[in-house]
């Protein structure tokens, strides 16, 4: 898959811009939007979490103004001086170079815009055939295949609620080995990662955890770096998806 070779830096400033209001206003919990409180700063994305620690001083909360004035300051100066041919952008070897509290938010927008480069994404490879075999079996169903497929997809890239769910298990191995993901690094892999899903037989619910009566339950193609099963049950009523994993 084609990666991101280099970066835009006008996009990258308003991009980073975006995502540092947007995040601001998110922990803000006492709705005045002025500052930002120590104890809010904690619920910021971890790459935002040393922009904010350089200008809080002790206990004090810091004005959202200063905040995002000294953020895009700091930015602006570090990609300037980082551009060292004057080109307008940045490439990834001059981006690792950024000071940590500016590298960390340079890598992980990378990371999370690799999907724009990305195939269109996770194959259906269920036969024809198999779909009107299960619309033999079970009936008409509220929540069509093709519209199960893409619930399954978005529930297997996304949840985490348990441990055995592929996305639990990328992040799990990559913090065992010292590499911590980021949410935007998680979501970038997934996508890669995830092959397709494929229904499973008429009245086989393998190690899903679903049934196949009431779900749609695909098996899915994704190799996180273990030895599990993955699968996906969505309702064939309500729409829920539900991951599982077997080891």
């Amino acid at each position: 898959m084609p990666s991101v070779k280099k970066v835009k830096i006008e996009t990258f400033v308003a991009a980073s811009r975006a995502y540092l209001e947007k995040n601001l206003a998110k922990v803000n919990s006492m709705g005045s939007g002025k500052t930002i409180s120590r104890g809010e700063a904690e619920w910021l994305p971890k790459d935002l979490q040393d922009n904010y620690a350089r200008f809080q001083k002790g206990n004090k909360a810091v004005k959202v103004t200063d905040l995002v004035s000294g953020y895009m300051k700091e930015m602006t100066d570090a990609l300037a001086k980082a551009d060292t041919n004057k080109d307008g952008y940045l490439s990834l070897t001059e981006g690792k170079k950024l000071p940590a509290h500016v590298r960390d938010n340079f890598l992980n927008y990378v990371a999370a815009s690799e999907d724009v480069y990305a195939p269109k994404g996770a194959k259906d490879t269920t036969p024809k055939s198999l779909i009107a075999a299960h619309e033999t079996a079970y009936g008409h169903s509220a929540v069509s295949e093709a519209q199960a497929f893409k619930k399954g997809v978005e529930a297997v890239l996304h949840d985490e609620d348990s441990g055995e769910t592929p996305r639990a298990l990328l992040k799990y191995f990559a913090e065992e080995e010292g590499h911590p993901l980021t949410n935007a690094q998680a979501d970038a892999k997934m996508k890669k990662l995830l092959k397709g899903l494929e229904l499973l037989p008429v009245g086989e619910a393998s190690e899903s955890g679903g049934d196949p009566k009431k779900d749609w339950i695909f098996s899915a193609n994704v190799n996180v770096g273990s030895d599990h099963g993955f699968w996906v049950s969505v309702n064939r009523k309500t729409g829920d998806a539900m991951v599982n994993g077997f080891n």
